[in-house]
């Protein structure tokens, strides 16, 4: 299986460190604020649920593709695990993966982030409300991704 990682940054050949994000999840404790790690998921229609819809919305519309350069190295809580411990709330639809050691990467390809779908994935916050975080129509602008 193949692991991406979306940014808007050239990324290519450089060493990621896992670090804890900020961001409503984490800050509310709906998703584990104590494990550092760098976010992968299977397949970029998952890699784009996992960013969020505010970030994309708000964010460039192009973005690269990466992937770890060596897959035998790296240390990872598969989204499996990470639902069943409570880390991510959603990773059973995200199918999010932690890598949690340093990762080099490498360019696999760019796409074109077009708009949200209709389809969307609902996350209940502590607080009662729910969010919905929308999948995404994309277009492969170079790479090949299955």
């Amino acid at each position: 299986m193949r692991l991406f990682h979306i940014s808007s940054s050239d990324l290519d050949g450089q060493t990621l460190t896992p670090k804890i994000p900020t961001n409503i999840l984490t800050k509310l404790g709906v998703e584990n604020a104590n494990i550092p790690r760098v976010s992968f998921a299977p397949d970029i229609k998952h890699s784009l649920l996992a960013i969020g819809f505010n970030r994309i919305k708000s964010g460039p519309k192009q973005l690269n593709v990466f992937e770890p350069q060596n897959y035998r190295v790296i240390k990872a809580i598969y989204s499996g695990e990470l639902f069943k411990r409570g880390y991510v709330p959603d990773a059973d639809k995200t199918l999010e993966v932690w890598i949690l050691n340093k990762v080099v990467v490498i360019y696999a390809g760019r796409i074109q982030v077009i708009k949200p779908t209709k389809e969307y994935v609902e996350i209940a916050l502590p607080t009662g409300v729910k969010l919905k975080n929308y999948y995404w129509q994309y277009k492969v602008l170079d790479g090949e991704f299955k």
